[in-house]
């Protein structure tokens, strides 16, 4: 007879990690954003920066949500241009330590994904992956039940009763992301760049983006570009199979998290490789840990007695 399974021994499946992990490391992302931008805040953000508010709105549809009008409903209380662009940033700190304590989280997450908003459409000419995917990450912290664990809702007001499982959401959010890679891969495969290693010497020896300049020297390394190049193809491409194998999805997130390591180190992105493994961390975290508790359960066979044993030892 065989021990419990650990499927058994594990009922929750560590599935609740998801839904907080989401939460806090979203939050904590948002409030370094902001830190991030203070030292240049009034040149990104300011009505006479570096790209003007007359111009990025006019290059925003009429519909959309701006600093400008965030501008212009604080106007009336005595706020200027500058103090509003303060009054701004504070009040989105303010939103996202709520989100990361679980206050009034939806309130606050919904109110958090507006104003975000609002960035995207001031900072239009500078918008690249890393906005996008934190866009996104807020977005399912409005649909998804993230305060669920570890919350002052959960604290404060009790936790409500299941209607949807924990892992049905981080299957959702897992889905996503295959798909996000799996198309970032394709894309990249259509282009012999990325199967010659030309690609890899291209961004190294950008003079917008690199910080370490080793591209002249992989130059005598041809064997190495390429190399980089068709790992980096493989492990998009694959990510959506691959991550779903127990025995091989901690390797594959490994691989993940150097690729994006790489990304932040030598071509600068830094808050960009910052996002792309805290979702990929966050989306496979439940999974890793259960491949890990279900390999330390190691299954024991014990030994069969025979029915009649006992009986025939009586009968001798």
């Amino acid at each position: 007879m065989r021990n419990p399974t650990p499927s058994a021994l594990l009922p929750d499946g560590r599935y609740h990690l998801f839904l907080p992990v989401l939460r806090i490391g979203t939050a904590s992302f948002c409030l370094v954003q902001c830190w991030y931008w203070w030292s240049n805040l009034y040149d990104l953000f300011g009505d006479q920066g570096w790209i003007q508010w007359e111009i990025s709105k006019a290059a925003a549809t009429t519909w959309s949500l701006h600093l400008v009008d965030f501008s212009e409903v604080v106007a009336p209380a005595g706020f200027d241009k500058n103090e509003s662009v303060v009054l701004f940033f504070a009040l989105y700190s303010l939103l996202a330590v709520a989100v990361l304590l679980g206050f009034c989280t939806r309130v606050s997450a919904g109110l958090l994904w507006v104003l975000h908003v609002m960035i995207l459409n001031t900072l239009s000419d500078f918008i690249y992956g890393v906005d996008i995917f934190l866009h996104i990450a807020l977005f399912y912290l409005v649909i998804f039940p993230v305060n669920r664990y570890w919350s002052l809702d959960a604290r404060l007001f009790g936790q409500k009763a299941k209607g949807i499982s924990d892992k049905t959401y981080n299957r959702i959010f897992q889905l996503h992301l295959c798909l996000v890679y799996f198309s970032s891969g394709l894309e990249k495969a259509l282009h012999a760049d990325w199967w010659n290693g030309n690609a890899i010497w291209y961004t190294l020896n950008h003079a917008d983006f690199t910080t370490i300049h080793v591209a002249d020297t992989l130059l005598h390394y041809p064997w190495l570009l390429q190399l980089l190049g068709i790992g980096t193809l493989f492990t998009e491409l694959f990510y959506s199979v691959v991550m779903w194998i127990p025995r091989w999805r901690v390797l594959l997130l490994a691989f993940v998290v150097m690729m994006h390591l790489y990304i932040g180190i030598a071509l600068g992105l830094r808050i960009f490789s910052v996002m792309m493994i805290l979702l990929s961390v966050t989306a496979w975290l439940s999974d890793c840990v259960n491949d890990y508790q279900g390999f330390s359960f190691k299954p024991r066979i014990v030994p069969q007695q025979d029915p009649l044993q006992w009986a025939n030892g009586r009968l001798s």
